[in-house]
């Protein structure tokens, strides 16, 4: 890529400056286009499906009660509480923007001022999913778990 401005000293464009983009990992145009309407749990679907992931692995991966994960599945609890969120986004290793996008499905967001959130998003940047390495972190500062029957 050709640096926007020459003088090197007041901007370079480089491609390791350049953040990738969720096109750039694998998510095509049209998939993102068909993703635009699906609730929470499509959503969770689609992306279980396309990590060859089951129901029951998501489930227990998200550290989430088959009951609890039962009635996000068949639509009797709408939208999920954020830690439930979390737990699936975990479980599914979404990276930061695909996680932005399955949590606005839920009317929920990371935000900065969020001690639990600001955890949350330090160990999916370090692609570090083990929920119960997060969860550890999460106690130690006070914070609720991720998954852990809450729905």
């Amino acid at each position: 890529m050709k640096a926007v401005f020459e003088d090197k000293d007041t901007f370079n464009l480089s491609e390791e400056c350049i953040s990738e983009t969720q096109f750039e990992r694998g998510r095509s145009l049209e998939e993102a286009i068909n993703n635009l309407d699906k609730t929470f749990m499509e959503l969770v679907f689609s992306f279980a499906d396309r990590k060859g992931l089951t129901d029951v692995e998501v489930q227990k991966k998200a550290n989430l009660d088959r009951k609890a994960f039962s009635k996000l599945k068949c639509g009797t609890t709408r939208n999920p509480s954020k830690t439930t969120a979390l737990a699936i986004a975990n479980a599914l290793e979404l990276n930061l923007d695909d996680t932005k996008d399955l949590l606005s499905r839920a009317r929920l967001a990371l935000s900065p001022c969020s001690k639990q959130d600001v955890i949350v998003q330090y160990f999916i940047e370090k692609e570090a999913y083990d929920i119960y390495e997060i969860n550890v972190a999460l106690f130690e500062h006070g914070e609720q778990l991720l998954g852990t029957h809450n729905t």
